[in-house]
């Protein structure tokens, strides 16, 4: 927690207004699942916390992994996905940009393409895909899906 000018662990009952609204842009998935109107700082220091833990432990990381992430997302910065694809020690790293989703992906706009994607990694390096990687049951790509590329 050396990067922030304040000890948020002082701080465990104040809460950061959310100014940008929810982390879904999906107006029925907004509704029905409904998000915090602030953050709390106690969750804001123990989330700093274990990102410095995660970060060290990012280059022992070597299974195949899958990043997604919305590019409308207001509340992880696109640098913050190509921080954590450039820093893996994973000889195979597929990255999904979502055009039109916000933070919560899985339950955005386009979160058929986003879990349809995963199914199909899942299921090529798993070993139980096609040799197309698509899992028994799983339909193919529509021509509009995002491009994903290999690093």
């Amino acid at each position: 927690m050396a990067r922030l000018p304040i000890d948020l662990h002082k701080l465990p009952g104040f809460c950061i207004p959310k100014l940008n609204g929810s982390d879904i842009s999906d107006r029925e998935m907004r509704y029905d699942n409904p998000g915090l109107r602030a953050f709390p700082m106690a969750a804001l220091a123990a989330l700093v916390d274990l990102m410095d833990v995660v970060r060290a432990d990012l280059p022992a990381i070597a299974t195949p992994t899958l990043v997604v992430h919305g590019r409308r997302d207001h509340t992880v910065p696109m640098e913050d996905s190509l921080e954590l694809t450039g820093c893996l020690g994973s000889e195979v790293i597929e990255r999904l940009w979502l055009e039109k989703s916000f933070h919560i992906v899985t339950l955005d706009v386009e979160r058929a393409v986003a879990i349809d994607r995963a199914m199909r990694f899942v299921g090529r390096y798993a070993g139980w895909a096609d040799a197309e990687g698509t899992p028994a049951g799983a339909r193919a790509p529509s021509p509009d899906a995002p491009s994903v590329g290999n690093r």
